[in-house]
């Protein structure tokens, strides 16, 4: 019976891997071939939840907003998994040395930076349920975020040109990479009876000048869920594995 289920699982994380979508843009900089990355943080957002129609989505958010804790706490039980996740994907596709959580902490220069950069009140956001983004341990956050919009900082080089410069000449590093992560309603039924479900998931890569030489964004396919089953989140965040492999293969080819 556990084998079955097991099956079934699997069947189920092919399925929405096979349906993910890969969006990639690059800056049309040319890069020098990379012998080091450093995957500097990995984070979980908050999840996103709809707004419209003002109604079914209020209706869909309470319930979310009912298991609240146990959303945060399996998403930061799953930042740890999603940190490594990336980083064997990044050496795979890039072909390099790839710096991460403990090969990170082995260098000087790391401790360093974190007592410069490490903004831990700018992870805070805004929201009585979902308080924080949520980031792997050991990892410092060197970017002031704005509420925990995590995608329009990194749309403004000026937020973040002086820092990423400042990380690649202290840690002798080619490319800078940030992982984040979020879940996504993107649509509920009548008076919020059900609600469709995705893991949005986003890589940054920042060059030793602190330009954003690449960056990508992947979505798995939308699932239909309750909002009172946790198990319908936690099977969307297992996801992360199948959809960000095609995402770093996109974004690697551009720097062959």
């Amino acid at each position: 019976m556990k084998s079955n289920s097991l099956n079934v699982i699997a069947i189920l994380v092919l399925l929405l891997s096979s349906c993910s979508t890969v969006r990639v843009s690059y800056s049309g900089k040319k890069i020098a071939p990379i012998k080091s990355i450093v995957l500097y943080s990995t984070m979980i957002g908050k999840i996103q939840q709809p707004i419209f129609p003002l109604i079914d989505a209020g209706l869909f958010n309470e319930k979310t907003n009912s298991i609240a804790d146990q959303i945060m706490d399996l998403q930061n039980k799953k930042v740890e998994n999603y940190r490594t996740i990336c980083t064997n994907s990044l050496k795979k596709h890039f072909n390099c040395i790839v710096f991460s959580d403990t090969l990170l902490r082995y260098l000087p220069e790391y401790s360093e930076l974190g007592n410069t950069f490490n903004y831990q009140k700018q992870l805070r956001i805004d929201n009585d349920h979902f308080p924080k983004i949520l980031i792997s341990s050991n990892d410092v956050n060197p970017f002031q975020f704005d509420n925990g919009n995590v995608p329009k900082y990194f749309s403004d080089n000026k937020n973040y040109k002086s820092i990423i410069i400042e990380i690649c000449n202290k840690l002798k590093m080619d490319i800078v990479a940030v992982s984040y992560s979020q879940l996504s309603v993107v649509g509920v039924g009548i008076f919020g009876a059900w609600g469709y479900l995705r893991l949005d998931s986003f890589i940054y890569l920042f060059d030793k000048d602190g330009v954003l030489v690449s960056h990508g964004q992947t979505w798995s396919k939308a699932t239909n869920i309750s909002g009172k089953d946790i198990e319908q989140y936690k099977n969307q965040l297992d996801v992360l594995p199948f959809i960000i492999e095609p995402l770093l293969l996109k974004v690697s080819s551009n720097f062959k």
